[in-house]
């Protein structure tokens, strides 16, 4: 089951009484408002990853095949974001 906060379950419910939306448009706009949810909170967060690697997050992208992946500042490459050990607490 997937939670969403107070003010997302309200602003989808205002806009699907507003406007109908099919089904599908509701989960496109959820995981876009999500995914710049994480955007906001990762880039400029020093990271480690489970190959030793450190750093601070660059970018943040959506990969059709390993869903989020982040760049490291002064690291080339993209990694899945499941590869990162340790979040700096803010």
């Amino acid at each position: 089951m997937r939670v969403i906060d107070i003010q997302t379950a309200h602003s989808l419910k205002l806009l699907n009484s507003v406007t109908p939306m099919p089904t599908v448009m509701v989960r496109a706009t959820t995981i876009l408002g999500e995914f710049e949810h994480v955007q906001a909170e990762l880039v400029g967060t020093a990271v480690m990853l489970t190959d030793g690697r450190a750093g601070t997050v660059e970018r943040v992208w959506l990969d059709e095949l390993h869903g989020l992946r982040i760049s490291i500042r002064g690291h080339d490459g993209k990694w899945p974001i499941s590869t990162v050990k340790l979040v700096e607490t803010r």
